[in-house]
């Protein structure tokens, strides 16, 4: 009898340590599994975020490069305006000396003209 009680002794003990693992493998289980959840949340949202960030800086970047586009325009286009300044500025100029050299020499014309009728023999003034 001894022995048959040791053996259900064992044998509950067995089951009940089976149980007990049994028991323990669920929890750790279960454990994992809202740790796995855990983690695959933080990696969604993660992947949203860097999702977002690439729409982000996709948008920037276009903006960026319209805003090149047109300050690259602009440059352009003021070049052009300088260039012509620059032109008319030189012609203006050539022009001016144009005027005053032909003013001298009509003004020398004329002095000649006007000293010449006092005297002939006179010299015009230096």
């Amino acid at each position: 009898r001894e022995s048959s009680a040791r053996k259900a002794d064992a044998e509950q003990a067995r089951a009940a340590a089976a149980a007990e693992v049994s028991q323990a493998a669920s929890k750790a289980k279960r454990g994992a599994e809202q740790y796995v959840a855990l983690f695959r949340q933080q990696a969604a949202e993660a992947q949203r975020e860097a999702n977002q960030l690439r729409e982000r800086e996709g948008a920037s970047e276009q903006a960026l490069t319209a805003r090149v586009k047109e300050l690259e325009a602009t440059l352009v286009r003021l070049r052009r305006t300088h260039s012509a300044l620059e032109e008319r500025r030189r012609l203006e100029a050539e022009g001016y000396g144009r005027e005053l050299a032909e003013l001298r020499k009509a003004f020398s014309r004329l002095e000649l003209r006007v000293y010449a009728g006092r005297n002939p023999d006179a010299e015009p003034p230096p």
